[in-house]
């Protein structure tokens, strides 16, 4: 791989993880910002939820935006992005109503497409005369945000303690390190300029929606990728429950237990990402799924009730979700021309939400109702019987890459 091509990487993982701690730096900290401004705790979940609602307005801007191929470039869309993600972390240092964070929870959501749809969709230009080094170059987004998502809270919870700006100063700070990486990204199209754009440079802008029902593979993949979301998201309210009922933890061992999955997770999004661009979509998709499977059976079994034994299951939980979300990316742009790749990118986000939100709220009513065991019983289940649609991906590393 060319510097060039790694250095988007960094910064398309810079990009993930900066979203990533905007995102869930204020988990810890937003009950007592919601306290100081006499408002109802159960605003705190809607406030939560709300991200999901922006994830997908996004989607739809961004993709329409990519349908009437807007003179905006890919990277000035990026760039406007992180501006947004700016414009809404300061009310909640500074806002003064529990609406005006409503909207700027919205507008984060939004703006996290600028990493994901655009960053995804910029990478596949990058990477399109690149096949075999793509899987390993877009799961630096996964690694980064997974990252995020793990450092997030207890830096926000420390910083917090120090001072109540402190958390989002500390997001500002990264935000502008975020901009300077983008900022320095060189653009896609003057490193891939084809024979057949210089004869006929309308032929890359026609974009016709209802083409996009065509490309099968990409439509699999999306399936397969809600199934996972719903489950992944669904052990992330009720693992805490589970964990405090049963070994009665407290959240900073809460928080240790919660590495073991996560750690293993990013570890072995490497290696999904290696089988992606050497074996192709349906090996990594077969490995990844079926893994996932066995582990989440294996957390539904009542096994020993000690903490050594259930580490090592969540160990092995993270493993089979790192194998299974690493070919979800490349495999979006392996399965639809070049040209549609930010659709694409737009339709994952768009099952990103939707997992995000249906996963927990499945999660903690079947938790209430039938327990920890029986709910990753059926999460497992759900997995299943999507694997199924493995069986009709195609077996090389793309699909088709005309039209």
């Amino acid at each position: 791989m060319s510097r060039v091509k790694v250095f988007a990487a960094a910064v398309i993982g810079l990009a993930g993880f900066t979203d990533a701690i905007i995102f869930a730096i204020i988990i810890p900290i937003i009950p007592f910002i919601v306290h100081d401004l006499n408002a109802d705790e159960a605003l705190i979940g809607v406030l939560l939820a709300l991200y999901g609602l922006g994830v997908i307005l996004g989607s739809v801007f961004f993709g329409t935006m990519s349908i009437r191929k807007a003179s905006v470039s890919k990277k000035s869309q990026m760039i406007w992005a992180l501006v947004a993600s700016f414009a809404a972390t300061a009310p909640f240092a500074f806002g003064n109503s529990i609406w005006v964070l409503g909207v700027a929870r919205v507008l984060q959501g939004f703006a996290c497409n600028g990493a994901w749809v655009i960053g995804l969709s910029l990478m596949a230009d990058y990477y399109q005369d690149d096949q075999k080094n793509m899987g390993k170059a877009m799961n630096a987004i996964e690694i980064g945000y997974v990252s995020g998502q793990l450092l997030g809270p207890p830096i926000g919870g420390y910083l917090f303690t120090l001072n109540y700006y402190a958390p989002f100063a500390f997001c500002g700070a990264l935000i502008v390190l975020d901009l300077v990486g983008r900022l320095l990204l060189p653009d896609p199209v003057k490193l891939h300029v084809t024979e057949e754009t210089q004869d006929n440079p309308s032929k890359e802008s026609e974009i016709q929606v209802k083409d996009i029902f065509k490309f099968k593979a990409l439509w699999l993949v999306l399936f397969l990728a809600a199934a996972l979301y719903t489950a992944f998201n669904g052990i992330e309210p009720t693992l805490p429950l589970y964990l405090q009922a049963t070994f009665g933890f407290d959240s900073a061992q809460i928080g240790l237990m919660w590495m073991s999955l996560v750690l293993p997770q990013i570890a072995s999004s490497f290696v999904g990402a290696h089988l992606f661009d050497t074996y192709g979509m349906k090996t990594s998709f077969t490995v990844g799924y079926v893994t996932a499977c066995v582990a989440l059976f294996l957390v539904a079994i009542p096994g020993p009730k000690n903490i050594a034994w259930t580490a090592c299951v969540l160990v092995f939980t993270g493993i089979g979700l790192g194998l299974g979300i690493a070919p979800i990316a490349p495999s979006i742009a392996a399965s639809v021309p070049l040209k549609y790749a930010t659709i694409g990118y737009c339709l994952m986000m768009v099952v990103f939400a939707t997992g995000m939100v249906a996963g927990p709220i499945m999660a903690s009513f079947m938790y209430q109702s039938i327990g920890w065991s029986y709910q990753m019983l059926v999460f497992g289940c759900i997995l299943t019987v999507s694997t199924v649609l493995v069986a009709w991906l195609p077996k090389g590393l793309q699909e088709n890459k005309t039209g």
